[in-house]
């Protein structure tokens, strides 16, 4: 018996697999043969960088091996491990961190071989150890030598950060490098997919790829998000053409009317207004015809204003002259909610805006515009004027990259975004009106726009033996 158990612990000690599969799973689930190779790597490789798709698994395959290691692992000179997770803020940590804790919780033997376990930090009685940490912009990481390096969501840690003060850490023990995470822009974790060589290795997995994941649930996002965007958080492309919002093939597609143009019945119309004090109010109307394609058939523009009335009459006499379903006016720029004070029936709202809030609107119009997609061509569902001012300020208006990670949408320095605020807003007063689906088991009614996470705590993946289940 004795025999068995020395060489089942053996077997645990070298093959992470086994030891997920018959020790912390105890046979109920096993890892994906993505989650193995990566793992693999891992425990052989001074390097190894892991491209994985939305809820892709790659977080419960570093707790397994984190796990493994902790009761396992050596350093090169067979001195104790020392094991740092680095994450773009403290609060990412706690998922990985979690899991490792409660694989321990789940298996009262591997207790008796610790020595202290608090949130963020496990030693075992081996010396072996992890500890979480935050990589953002204001934490502090030098002066820590570890063994790893380990970097969850290693794409929304700035370079500074990244090159400056977490690499440079591991440089008097020759730490193994492993980050995980989803491609973005063009940064150090783009940079490292294009250097030649067998310095890092690369482990890839698409959605299509991943067979726990929900592929009806990510279809239905496919269907809601702009191409790009799905690419790279399903995918694994990045996204390098980031200085401005939107493609100039796309925008050649969309600004195509006359403005007397001859266009389908319309019989629903939405509303969007852009209000300033500064700069000048736009206001635009959008109509939907029965092919279901947004065309553009009204804009006014009025000077910066000192008072209301005309803004209100204007606003007025367009709800007066079509059948506007819905309207969605920015106030950003006025700081004071004069929706309040239009006239009750008309069917309006205000909003101020946000990078969070523009990033949604954008996304709506991105996927509006690409509409149906003939291999590099476009059957746009939105048709704007060819309207001088209105084409140079949508082939303009910024996609700006902060250090953050975070994009600024902004006209350029001098330029204005009247009209493509007002646009932007009547595309949303559009989605806000017609665009629900049926998320989840319960069956009721929610937006469409919701994000991949809406509803799901990532930290309800730490309560059950199988998390995809």
């Amino acid at each position: 018996m004795n025999k068995k158990i020395d060489e089942f612990i053996n077997r645990c000690a070298v093959d992470v697999p086994f030891f997920a599969h018959n020790f912390l799973y105890n046979k109920r689930k096993t890892l994906s043969e993505k989650q193995s190779e990566l793992i693999s790597q891992m425990k052989t490789q001074p390097h190894v960088a892991a491209l994985f798709n939305r809820q892709g698994g790659k977080t419960e395959a570093l707790a397994v091996y984190d796990t493994h290691e902790l009761c396992f692992g050596k350093a090169k000179d067979d001195t104790p491990d020392n094991t740092f997770v680095y994450a773009p803020i403290l609060s990412q940590t706690e998922i990985i961190m979690g899991r490792v804790h409660q694989f321990f919780n789940a298996k009262p033997i591997l207790n008796n071989f610790v020595k202290t376990k608090k949130k963020y930090f496990i030693e075992m009685n081996n010396g072996n150890t992890i500890q979480a940490v935050s990589a953002s912009e204001q934490s502090h990481v030098r002066g820590y030598s570890p063994t790893k390096i380990q970097i969850d969501e290693s794409q929304d840690i700035s370079d500074r950060k990244y090159y400056d003060d977490i690499l440079p850490s591991g440089a008097a023990t020759g730490a193994k490098i492993q980050e995980t995470g989803t491609p973005k822009g063009r940064n150090h974790f783009y940079e490292i997919t294009r250097m030649k060589g067998d310095d890092i290795k690369l482990v890839y997995q698409n959605w299509d790829e991943c067979p726990f994941i929900d592929k009806a649930y990510v279809l239905r996002r496919k269907a809601r998000m702009p191409r790009d965007k799905f690419n790279a958080e399903f995918c694994n492309q990045f996204i390098t053409d980031d200085s401005v919002a939107f493609s100039t093939q796309m925008l050649d597609k969309i600004i195509c009317l006359k403005e007397d143009e001859s266009i389908p019945e319309i019989k629903t119309f939405y509303f969007g207004g852009d209000i300033g004090k500064q700069d000048e109010s736009v206001f635009v109307i959008l109509g939907l015809s029965s092919d279901g394609i947004l065309y553009m058939v009204e804009m006014k523009r009025l000077s910066a204003f000192k008072s209301y009335k005309l803004v209100f009459e204007t606003i007025t006499d367009m709800y007066d002259d079509y059948n506007i379903a819905h309207g969605l006016v920015d106030m950003t720029g006025v700081g004071e909610g004069i929706v309040d004070m239009l006239p009750e029936k008309l069917n309006v709202d205000g909003i101020f805006q946000s990078n969070e809030a523009k990033q949604e609107m954008v996304d709506e119009f991105l996927k509006l515009g690409e509409g149906e997609i003939r291999g590099e061509e476009f059957e746009t569902k939105i048709k704007l004027w060819k309207d001088y001012d209105l084409r140079q300020q949508f082939y303009e208006y910024e996609a700006k990259k902060l250090k953050s990670g975070k994009v600024r949408y902004h006209h350029q320095e001098g330029g204005h975004d009247d009209i493509v605020m007002a646009t932007l807003c009547a595309v949303k007063a559009y989605i806000d009106d017609t665009t629900v689906s049926e998320y989840g088991s319960t069956g009721q009614m929610q937006r469409a726009s919701a994000s991949i996470t809406d509803g799901q705590n990532p930290l309800r993946f730490l309560t059950t033996d199988n998390p995809y289940r």
